[in-house]
């Protein structure tokens, strides 16, 4: 079954942060049209695209199990380590972010 740690390698994938990323089940945002064509699908986490996790590409699923993502809206681009400030009135002022890819 689809899980947070599967909805994390999709916002890794879209370039979004990891952090708080959670799956909706049951068509959350509606069903979906055309052939289903990842099953079953079992990230470890660290993939960097959601076709690298294992998934079964046979499918006996409907639509209205159909599962969407919610990543936060913060771009995730900073490399490990890096810090940058954020939410400023500049990019000379605002909060410290430490990014620390994991």
């Amino acid at each position: 079954d689809f899980s947070d740690i599967d909805a994390a390698v999709v916002c890794r994938q879209l370039g979004k942060s990891t952090r708080g990323a959670t799956y909706v089940g049951g068509a959350g945002f509606g069903d979906g049209k055309g052939p289903i064509v990842m099953d079953y699908v079992g990230c470890q986490g660290n993939e960097t695209r959601i076709v690298d996790c294992v998934y079964s590409a046979i499918s006996s699923c409907v639509h209205s199990r159909d599962v969407g993502v919610i990543c936060l809206t913060e771009n995730f681009t900073c490399a490990d380590g890096e810090v940058r400030l954020v939410g400023g009135a500049s990019n000379n002022s605002g909060t410290v972010q430490v990014c620390l890819n994991q």
